[in-house]
């Protein structure tokens, strides 16, 4: 068990490489390796906006509040146009409904 609050903020900032896919080193400091893991967290947001972005649309109509990406948060009552993906499991969680059909993929 992590004795300090720095070895507690490493375990924690390993599993967060790990669930990045991050290799750290054992010798970086604590600074550095927040730093590796806040680019790789803010390299993958740019994929999924990426992604997102070219990604075929279909409305829904949400029941929840939901975020479509990180910071991007939708209250309920919105219609709004997400990927199809998003959508199916979106309605699939009870979070939005369909606001037309799903186009054919």
């Amino acid at each position: 068990m992590p004795t300090s609050n720095d070895e507690l903020a490493r375990k924690v900032m390993r599993g967060q490489a790990d669930a990045l896919g991050l290799s750290l080193p054992s010798t970086m400091s604590s600074e550095e390796m927040a730093t590796a893991i806040i680019e790789a967290q803010r390299t993958v947001e740019e994929r999924e906006r990426e992604a997102f972005t070219k990604a075929k649309k279909t409305p829904v109509r949400l029941r929840k509040n939901a975020f479509s990406l990180p910071g991007v948060k939708h209250q309920k009552g919105e219609t709004v146009e997400v990927p199809i993906d998003v959508a199916k499991r979106w309605v699939a969680g009870g979070i939005a409904e369909r606001a037309d059909p799903f186009p054919s993929e």
